[in-house]
């Protein structure tokens, strides 16, 4: 088995990093020549939906016009302007479509020349004043390309034009449209006196809603539309591609499980060290943070009532960890989009795999290499105690007083035997120094471990 220490960024972010340079280079202008095709498709949908847009608004005018002159028709004018009026909307919400298609199928394949031309060895390193690297022509991070250009971006012009040619028919002919359903009595106390404007606004955002969501990237949901905007409004920053940071996420699990990693003892602890109630609830620990909150607003001590849900979004989407409060509204909403896209199992791996147990230190795998000087192979109990309990505690501090309280739970309980106790605290004493500080007012690992020997359990 390799070191895996040893390997660079490029070979970390791309696993399969070599590529056979002929196949790499018949893939590349094979891609080449989709994305080409891609754009010119693109071009060609803004100036067709630009003569569309023409033509429908004149249409539109000359229908309203014609058909309020009251002429000798098979149909009622009503019925002819609804009819005309909702084939209009059905097309341009098939032409919507279609541009939210194209503008996908053109961003993947921006991202296979990038990750193509990484594979065979080209990469433009930091030269982002003369190849921005948020573009194809410089980019080594096919993330950096992002699916949805944004709403105002040029990539979005046909789709204003589309809104626009609606709006330009609803203003003739959706009056025709209201009258119309006025007309049955079910609906005329539902609709009422209803301003023209009032349809153009919802049908607008309507297209304006279907475009944004058919570019969703593939962990994006309404879900973290709401955590985005509350992290906005409270102004907690989070980080620029959240892909990217699932991409090496997912990485990091790849990685635990390539070097083997025990991780059952690690499990079981996390959960009831952290987050008692990680697998009832749905993200957030309403019981912790009623605790957090009584205690934060009396002047008992001082607990963070934070889900493992909650802890791994704060650790891997937050890039500010201060101001508290609005940051933990920001990780309830977080925390509710994950639970929306990953089971628990994954949660609890990827948090494990991920999160920091002592500064600079990230995921279980490396942690107890850290510690232990060992492959992570095989992780007994009192070793994973050691592992889950500084992940409350990431300064290197030995907190006696909080030590002594879990490890007297975990006995009682039958998590840990005393043994195992006296294992990990002989652990702490051993390493006092080098990994660990007895700060003021805290017990020693020693003084713990008298009085969890003096102390009477209860028998199971």
């Amino acid at each position: 088995m390799g070191n895996t220490d040893n390997l660079t960024l490029g070979e970390r972010y791309y696993p399969n990093h070599s590529l056979e340079r002929d196949i790499g280079i018949a893939e590349y202008e094979l891609a080449s020549q989709r994305l080409s095709n891609q754009n010119q498709a693109l071009s060609w949908s803004t100036n067709v939906s630009s003569i569309i847009a023409t033509i429908v608004g004149f249409a539109s005018f000359k229908v309203s016009d014609h058909l309020g002159k009251g002429n000798d028709l098979p149909l009622p004018t009503i019925e002819l302007k609804s009819l005309f009026l909702l084939l209009i909307l059905f097309i341009s919400y098939m032409a919507t479509s279609h541009i939210a298609h194209l503008i996908k199928s053109q961003t993947f394949s921006e991202r296979k020349i990038i990750v193509i031309r990484r594979m065979l060895g080209v990469s433009y390193g930091e030269n982002t004043l003369v190849l921005p690297n948020w573009r194809i022509e410089g980019a080594d991070n096919p993330f950096s390309i992002h699916l949805n250009p944004g709403v105002l971006s040029h990539k979005a012009f046909p789709v204003w034009i589309v809104i626009a040619s609606n709006a330009v028919s609803l203003l003739f002919l959706g009056s025709a449209l209201i009258e119309y359903l006025q007309s049955f009595d079910q609906l005329e106390s539902f609709f009422g006196p209803v301003s023209i404007s009032v349809p153009i606004f919802v049908w607008s955002i309507f297209l304006l809603f279907s475009f944004r969501k058919q570019l969703n990237e593939a962990n994006e949901n309404y879900r973290l539309w709401i955590a985005k905007s509350a992290a906005y409004l409270f102004s907690v920053p989070l980080n620029d591609n959240f892909e990217q940071s699932i991409y090496h996420i997912r990485l990091d699990v790849a990685e635990m499980h390539r070097v083997k990693t025990d991780i059952n003892h690690a499990r079981k602890l996390a959960v009831d060290i952290e987050d008692k109630e990680f697998h009832l609830h749905a993200g957030i620990n309403w019981k912790g943070i009623a605790r957090a909150a009584k205690s934060f607003f009396g002047k008992g001590k001082r607990s963070g009532g934070s889900s493992i849900t909650q802890q791994f979004c704060r650790s891997n989407f937050i890039t500010n960890l201060r101001p508290t409060l609005s940051r933990k509204i920001v990780e309830i909403f977080l925390a509710k989009w994950i639970e929306s896209i990953w089971t628990k199992d994954e949660i609890l791996e990827a948090y494990l795999a991920s999160v920091r147990f002592e500064n600079g230190i990230y995921g279980v795998h490396r942690a107890y290499r850290h510690f232990f000087h060992d492959t992570p192979e095989t992780i007994c109990r009192w070793e994973a105690f050691i592992l889950i309990e500084r992940l409350g505690n990431i300064r290197g501090m030995f907190l006696g007083n909080r030590i002594r309280e879990i490890m007297k739970s975990q006995i009682e309980n039958g998590i840990i035997s005393l043994d195992e106790a006296e294992s990990s605290l002989k652990f702490y004493e051993t390493f006092l120094g080098e990994h660990f500080q007895v700060p003021a007012g805290q017990l020693t690992p020693m003084m713990v471990l008298e009085e969890l020997k003096s102390y009477s359990y209860p028998q199971n």
